[in-house]
């Protein structure tokens, strides 16, 4: 996949003062705005088109996390007599 560049403004101050935290924390503008705009393109992107623009540059989508299937409940059990009677025409 082509990687685009997109340019932005900051103020020379702002740049330094963000650069200068970002720092403590370990880390670069160019990181968090790699990290914000992955983030931007899952909200945005509806899955579906995801899919596809993965799949046209042949890169492999994202696995979706399994949910575990619910568990039946015991107090949600029919009572098997109960149905048996009606079943034969017995009271």
């Amino acid at each position: 996949m082509q990687k685009v560049s997109i340019t932005l403004t900051l103020d020379d101050w702002k740049l330094q003062a963000l650069e200068f935290y970002l720092k403590e924390q370990n880390t670069t503008i160019q990181k968090k705005l790699d990290e914000t705009m992955g983030q931007l393109y899952e909200q945005m992107v509806p899955e579906v088109v995801r899919q596809f623009v993965e799949g046209v540059n042949g890169t492999k989508p994202k696995p979706k996390p399994k949910v575990p299937a619910p568990k039946p409940q015991a107090s949600q059990k029919p009572k098997p007599e109960a149905k048996e009677e009606l079943a034969h025409g017995q009271p």
